[in-house]
Formats: structure tokens, C-alpha cells, sequence
């Protein structure tokens, strides 16, 4: 074999076509990943796509960025040949995927954000002797997957069975899934990307009551989670007749999460509770999720679609949801989920889940937080600091 053919095998092996001989440095590109694995491998050179007056004197060599690219991008996508992916001429082509060529792969699906036209082209000219298509593409991945088992099981729950699921493989998902297994791949995901939290003794909690009595509130029994008698109503992580306390970390969110302003006219007095902790507590805290990782993070690959997942599911978890007379049903989910933390997770995790926090639905930016307490066990673990008083 000559040279030439030669080479161009040890790049084939290597998936992509053989780069430009250029240097690059990071300023090119947002991708923390990209710009770390850059600054890291940088020597003294000159970038090739950088104006006098931008240069810093460090680059690297441009394949050796591709190799790094190629890396990430195989990790998520392949060749349509490799993947199994079928053809028919007479149909137009590839059937059942998403084809990509490599300009749409690096600049319109992946979204490679580059500030310069020449650099963008030399990427994609190095990727562009083959097309592509996601791995495993007549598989779904693994946050369509969870996405898809949630949403079956919430429909399942809400107008199938609700109170013996776990004992019959009727409503089952398919695939030998059972329908209660959902909830342990969701169990499984908070411990995989660390979720549990414990909330520490300066941490503050503000519970708000809309009421009809000019007097004030001042008692903790009366501002705390209800007596089972008086939880009458709904709530997004308990069933009427099931007593929680309910809190906000802000008085704005606790307003928003309590008001009702069709009946200001019969309850038109707000009191605050603020109340802080006797011990920490461990809760799921639903509002600090990872943010979803570049493909070119080799630490998160494992996690990427599990990341994908918690973001969709949690915006599910705090969709709002009108008091239309469907609450009742809309909430089934949330509140079997919230009975497996309480009552199950501990089982396979051995972690006790004292309460979920999750992001309000009221407030852009407000969180909220759900404590496994009635109105009595509450006051082993709260104490009432103070209460204020707001007429409407």
C-alpha cells in the first residue's frame, strides 16, 4: 500500500477525512467542554482563524480538536450503513431515520456553535465523507423512553387503576416492563444525578393561608399543614383527606401558590407562617437538576438522555393545573409518586425522604416544598417563628 493510500486508511479508521494543517484556539467557540479540552492541550502557536489582533498566542492543532469532536459525536450518532439502517431506491432512500449529511449534522442537530465561516467549513469538510443518522436509531433513547413509560403510566393511573396497580401486569408497559417500574427508573435517576439534598437549620419556610377571619393567626396548629379532617381538597402531591405541609422558600411564591382570587370576596386575609427547621431534613430537590451536558462532556455521556428526561419530567411534575373540577384526577401521578418517596424509596435506596422540593407554578422562578407531615407531626420538625398579615 502507498503512502498516500496509506494515510488516508489511518484516517478512515479514525472517522473522519484528514483536517487542514491549521492551529485553533478556543475563542472560536462557546462549548465549555470544547474550550476546556482546548485550553488544556494548547501550546504556543499561532491560531489559524484568528486576526492579528485577536491572537493569544496558544492553539492547538485543528485535528486534533476533530479527533476530539469525533469522539463525542460517535459517541451519539453513526454511520446509517453501521446502524442497520434500511434502503430502498425506490422509496427515496434511507427508511424509518433521520439522515444527515455532515452540515446538518454539525450545524443545524448538534448546533456546534462556531464564529467563523472558514473554521465551520474545515469541521465539516472532515466529517463529510459519510452520512449520519443517531446510534441504534430504530431504538428509542432513553429520556423517549422514560418520557413515553411516564406518560403511559400516568394515563394508566388516571383513568385505569389507581389503587392496586403494582399487583397485575394487565396495564404493564411492554417490553416485560412492569407498570410500577417507572417509578423505580425515576428513583434510579435521582440517586444517579444526586438529588437527594438535606435542608440545614438556616434554611426558612413560608406558608401562606388565605382565610375569611380579620383576626390573626398566630397559632402554629393553625398555620401549619391541616388537621386530616380539614384537608379537603387536592393537592398536586397529596389526595384530600392526606395532610402535608406546603411552603414556599419566598413570601412572593407563597402568596402566588395560595391566592385565590375568585374567592377574595369570602377570604379576604392572607397570613404569613415563616417557620424554621428543629433538624435538617433530606429531601428530592427537583429544582437543582444538572444542566443537560454537551455530547463533548466524556464525565456526563453516561447521564446525557437521563438528564434530557429530569428536565421534561420535571416541568410536567410542575405544569399548572386549573381548578377546573379535574384537579382531583390531573394530580394522581404526582401523588402516587410522592407515596413511593415517602414509603418506598427508602426500601431500595436507604435513604429517608422527609420531602420533595420542586419548582412553582405560579412563580417564573419560585420553588416550593412539600413536607411528609400532618399537622401534628409537623411540630416535632418546624417551629413557628413568627406570623404577618395581609388584607386583599
Amino acid at each position: 500500500m502507498g503512502r498516500v493510500k496509506a494515510e488516508m486508511q489511518s484516517y478512515y479508521d479514525k472517522g473522519f477525512s484528514k483536517p487542514p494543517d491549521k492551529h485553533v484556539c478556543s475563542n472560536h467557540f462557546t462549548d465549555d467542554s470544547i474550550i476546556e479540552f482546548i485550553d488544556d492541550n494548547s501550546v504556543k502557536a499561532t491560531c489559524s482563524y484568528c486576526s492579528l489582533r485577536y491572537q493569544n498566542g496558544q492553539a492547538i492543532l485543528l485535528e486534533d480538536l476533530i479527533e476530539f469532536l469525533n469522539e463525542g459525536i460517535r459517541h451519539f450518532y453513526g454511520d446509517p450503513n453501521d446502524e442497520g439502517v434500511g434502503y430502498d431506491s425506490s422509496e427515496g432512500g434511507w427508511i424509518g431515520t433521520e439522515i444527515y449529511d455532515a452540515y446538518d449534522l454539525i450545524s443545524d442537530e448538534i448546533l456546534l456553535d462556531i464564529d467563523n465561516s472558514e473554521l465551520q467549513n474545515d469541521i465539516i469538510r472532515s466529517f463529510s465523507d459519510q452520512q449520519w443518522c443517531i446510534r441504534d436509531p430504530y431504538q428509542l433513547p432513553e429520556h423517549q423512553e422514560l418520557s413515553m413509560d411516564w406518560n403511559r403510566f400516568s394515563e394508566i393511573v388516571k383513568h385505569k387503576i389507581r389503587y392496586s396497580f403494582f399487583r397485575t401486569e394487565e396495564f404493564d408497559l411492554g417490553n416485560n416492563k412492569a407498570l410500577s417500574h417507572i417509578l423505580n427508573d425515576i428513583a434510579n435517576g435521582v440517586e444517579a444525578l444526586s438529588l437527594i439534598k438535606t435542608l440545614d437549620l438556616d434554611v426558612k419556610i413560608i406558608r401562606c393561608r388565605q382565610h375569611e377571619s380579620a383576626k390573626k393567626i398566630i397559632k402554629f396548629e393553625h398555620i401549619t399543614a391541616p388537621p386530616d379532617n380539614c384537608a379537603n381538597q387536592p393537592n398536586r402531591m397529596s389526595p384530600a383527606g392526606i395532610s402535608m405541609f406546603y411552603g414556599s422558600f419566598d413570601k412572593s411564591t407563597a402568596k402566588k401558590e395560595t391566592i385565590n382570587l375568585s374567592k377574595v370576596r369570602d377570604l379576604p386575609f392572607l397570613t404569613f407562617g415563616y417557620f424554621s427547621l428543629k433538624r435538617p431534613l433530606q429531601v428530592i430537590d427537583f429544582t437543582n437538576l444538572p444542566e443537560i451536558p454537551s455530547i463533548f462532556d466524556a464525565t456526563k455521556r453516561k447521564q446525557h438522555y437521563l438528564i434530557i428526561f429530569f428536565h421534561k419530567f420535571v416541568d410536567e411534575l410542575s405544569k399548572e393545573i386549573y381548578e377546573d373540577g379535574r384537579e382531583h384526577v390531573e394530580y394522581v401521578p404526582t401523588q402516587i409518586l410522592t407515596e413511593y418517596f415517602k414509603y418506598i424509596f427508602y426500601q431500595l435506596t436507604n435513604n429517608q425522604i422527609e420531602g420533595i422540593v420542586y419548582k412553582s407554578s405560579k412563580s417564573e422562578k419560585g420553588k416550593c416544598v412539600v413536607f411528609f407531615m400532618d399537622n401534628k407531626s409537623s411540630s416535632k420538625y418546624l417551629k413557628l417563628d413568627k406570623t404577618t398579615y395581609l388584607e386583599l
